[in-house]
C-alpha cells in the first residue's frame, strides 16, 4: 500500500508519468507540420551557457536516411532514445530486407518507453520524440509524436515544449483556417517551412534569433528525398522573406 500510494497520485494518475510530461514541456519548443509534399520539423535551441559552442547543441537527428526526428527533454535521455531508434531501424532492415516505415518505428519506440511506466524500479525517460518521414506506400509525408509514457499518434502537426499550447494554437489556425471543416495542408515546400518558422517567431517574439533555429525537411521534393537539416544560411533566407500562410492568425 505504501508503494501504491507513491506510485499513484490522488486523482488516480501515475505520478511518474505526470512529472515526466511536465519536465518535457518545460523544455525548448519544438514542432512539426505536414505539407503536401514534405514534412518539416523545427526547434528553437536554448543555449544554457555563453561558454558553450552553440554548434555543439542540437536537437535534430537522423535515424535513417528517410526518417528524421526532434528530441525534446533531457538531452542524455534524448540521445539514448535516438540511438535506440537507430538500432531498431537497423535490426528491422536486417531482418526484413527493407527500411523500417516511420509508423512501425514509432510503434516500436513507444512500446519501449511504455515499459518504463509498468514498474517503480524503472525510471521513465524524460524524452519526447517527433518523427518526420515520407511514406513511399501512401505517397505522402508523415509526422508521428511519441510521448514519454509510450503514446504515439500520427499528426497533421504537433508540438512539445514550454510554449506547446501557443504553438498548437498557431498550427491549428494555419491548417484549419476560419470556416474550414477539414485540414488544409496543401502547402508546397517553401510554404511549409515558413509555417514552422513563423510559429517559432510568434512564440519567441522579440527574442527570436535565426541562429538558434534548427529545421529539418523530408519529402518527395528532389532536394529533400532524404532527411536534410537546413544550414544557417538557408534558414536566414526563409526568415528574411515575408511569411504569408500564417497571416490568418492576425487580429
Amino acid at each position: 500500500m505504501i508503494q501504491a500510494s507513491k506510485f499513484f497520485s490522488g486523482d488516480g494518475t501515475i505520478t511518474a508519468v505526470s512529472n515526466t510530461l511536465k519536465a518535457v514541456n518545460k523544455e525548448y519548443t519544438s514542432l512539426a507540420v505536414r505539407g503536401q509534399d514534405v514534412a518539416v520539423v523545427a526547434t528553437y535551441k536554448i543555449i544554457p551557457n555563453q561558454l558553450i559552442n552553440q554548434h555543439s547543441v542540437k536537437h535534430l537527428f537522423h535515424i535513417t536516411p528517410r526518417i528524421g526526428c526532434v528530441a525534446i527533454g533531457s538531452m542524455p535521455d534524448c540521445r539514448s532514445i535516438v540511438q535506440r531508434a537507430r538500432v531498431e531501424a537497423i535490426r528491422f532492415e536486417q531482418r526484413y530486407g527493407y527500411s523500417i516505415p516511420a509508423s512501425a518505428l514509432s510503434k516500436r519506440i513507444a512500446g519501449i518507453l511504455q515499459v518504463c511506466t509498468q514498474a517503480m524500479e524503472l525510471r521513465m525517460q524524460a524524452c519526447a520524440l517527433i518523427l518526420v518521414a515520407y511514406d513511399d506506400e501512401k505517397k505522402q509525408p508523415v509526422v508521428f509524436e511519441i510521448t514519454p509514457n509510450g503514446e504515439h499518434s500520427s499528426c497533421w502537426a504537433t508540438s512539445f515544449g514550454k510554449h506547446k499550447a501557443e504553438a498548437d494554437k498557431q498550427l491549428t489556425a494555419s491548417l484549419f483556417p476560419a470556416g474550414a471543416k477539414s485540414v488544409q495542408n496543401f502547402f508546397n515546400t517553401e510554404e511549409t517551412v515558413k509555417i514552422a518558422i513563423n510559429c517559432l517567431k510568434k512564440i519567441a517574439g522579440t527574442e527570436f534569433n535565426s541562429r538558434y533555429v534548427e529545421i529539418g525537411v523530408i519529402g518527395n521534393d528532389k532536394n529533400f528525398e532524404t532527411f536534410k537539416i537546413l544550414s544557417a544560411e538557408d534558414i536566414k533566407v526563409y526568415v528574411s522573406e515575408d511569411v504569408t500562410p500564417m497571416d490568418t492568425t492576425k487580429d
